[in-house]
């Protein structure tokens, strides 16, 4: 316990770590295997304690020690305190992308797999968090069937006796799990059923609920427009007016990237114009900066595939947006972003005699001839 105070210091637990085949590892290891639980609590804390220093200099010595394979054992500990004190140190551990290698080594998403259906509702939040933290880095071995996130975010979705940060959780481990794309191939078959499950326990005002919803659409999307076609309407626009209803930009744009990749299929690209999605579109263009090369990209693609459609033309001119067109093509130096813009441009100025008189009036083609 006073070590545990003197790690407010980072001084003190960088020397820790420096000594620790000397200190902290001897230390570490007895005081684990104590009979007294108030003992291996107050281990269990100190551990804590140190990694809670966000440096490659203190998770790597760790994970590289006997001590990482003493952690992991009483992770499944049927003392709540001492379990979730573990996953704790597991999840502030698993932020660091240095170690991700290392932790592959203990195959850790078998145990994750297992903790997250624990009985203790604490060990289920922490193992949730850690899976996300662990999945978002490229290098890591995740695999949704051995942690099977599917079946629990189906669970989850609908039980009114989970806590909001298991939810969470739930949906930010799953949204990082589907960064790795022989996750995202695997969900595509159950992808409606997902989302519908998605959608039952969104958030309607928690910015970072919305943006991990977004970011699993994204992920997800990826493989999707070449698997399926969002067959029921009603789930595709839930997804769009979900995106319209958030305050959060990020969300809003994370959510059009995902849009982009679905619209390539005509029959979703339908489904988008029944929600409205130009109106969303229209709002995010008109607040990023060129600057931001990404989210211009995702969005005009989604804009160009939809552009295909003589309804969406008549709908983006009534909204004006050939000026904010004109304005990020003249500003931006991105050639995709450029080469994409003018492709869309041409598109909205070649349909039909009315849109051209629209087009030239608002300065289109002096733009394009620039």
């Amino acid at each position: 316990e006073i070590l545990e105070k003197m790690c407010v210091d980072k001084d003190m637990r960088r020397n820790l770590v420096k000594n620790k085949n000397e200190l902290l590892e001897p230390m570490f290891q007895m005081y684990m295997a104590s009979s007294n639980i108030d003992t291996v609590r107050s281990t269990i804390r100190l551990m804590a304690a140190i990694v809670e220093l966000w440096e490659d200099e203190i998770h790597l010595p760790i994970v590289n020690s006997m001590m990482m394979p003493t952690i992991l054992h009483f992770c499944e500990s049927e003392d709540e305190f001492v379990a979730s004190w573990c996953l704790y140190t597991l999840t502030l551990i698993s932020r660091t992308r240095a170690v991700i290698p290392y932790m592959n080594n203990f195959n850790i998403g078998k145990l994750l797999g297992k903790l997250i259906y624990s009985p203790m509702r604490q060990v289920r939040e922490y193992a949730l968090e850690t899976v996300g933290n662990y999945a978002y880095h490229d290098e890591a071995n995740v695999d949704i069937v051995e942690i099977n996130l599917i079946k629990l975010l189906l669970q989850v979705a609908g039980d009114h006796n989970r806590s909001r940060a298991e939810k969470v959780g739930t949906v930010y481990a799953l949204a990082n799990a589907l960064s790795h794309i022989e996750n995202a191939r695997y969900m595509a078959p159950i992808a409606m059923m997902v989302f519908r499950s998605l959608l039952e326990m969104y958030f309607q005002d928690d910015p970072q609920v919305q943006r991990y919803a977004a970011r699993m659409v994204a992920n997800a999307s990826v493989v999707l427009y070449n698997n399926m076609n969002f067959t029921e309407t009603q789930t595709l626009i839930q997804l769009v007016n979900m995106a319209k209803h958030s305050n959060d930009l990020l969300t809003k744009t994370l959510f059009l990237a995902s849009f982009h990749s679905i619209s390539l299929d005509l029959r979703n690209a339908k489904k988008m114009l029944m929600a409205n999605i130009t109106t969303l579109i229209f709002e995010v263009m008109s607040q990023v900066s060129s600057f931001e090369r990404i989210v211009l990209l995702d969005t005009c693609k989604l804009l160009f595939n939809l552009s295909l459609s003589r309804e969406v033309n008549d709908n983006l001119c009534q909204l004006d947006i050939i000026p904010i067109l004109r304005r990020v093509l003249i500003e931006t130096s991105d050639v995709p972003t450029r080469v994409i813009m003018a492709q869309l441009m041409s598109s909205l100025g070649c349909d039909g005699a009315r849109m051209t008189k629209l087009f030239i009036e608002k300065g289109g083609l002096d733009t394009l001839m620039r």
